[in-house]
């Protein structure tokens, strides 16, 4: 499993390059919805997530673990299957 900052920091980048934006600009703490982040993109992102972390995910997980804050902590609790 990566580590709390290699999720944060993939979250960050994947985020602020679907919203054209800077890494520095999005935050752990602020809600996905708070980015402007539609279901299509999403989507992507869970599927591109999925892939990093070679395992399967729930599409609804960034509804359920609303900041990067929140669903790093579940993603590195959670007994992910492998792929």
């Amino acid at each position: 499993m990566k580590s709390r900052e290699e999720i944060q920091n993939w979250l960050r980048t994947k985020i602020a390059e679907k919203i054209k934006s800077t890494p520095d600009k999005v935050l752990v703490d602020v809600p996905f919805t708070n980015y402007g982040l539609d279901s299509i993109l999403i989507v992507t992102l869970v599927d591109e997530l999925e892939e990093w972390l070679e395992t399967h995910l729930d599409p609804t997980i960034f509804w359920e673990y609303p900041t990067i804050e929140i669903l790093t902590d579940w993603l590195l609790s959670a007994e992910l299957p492998e792929k």
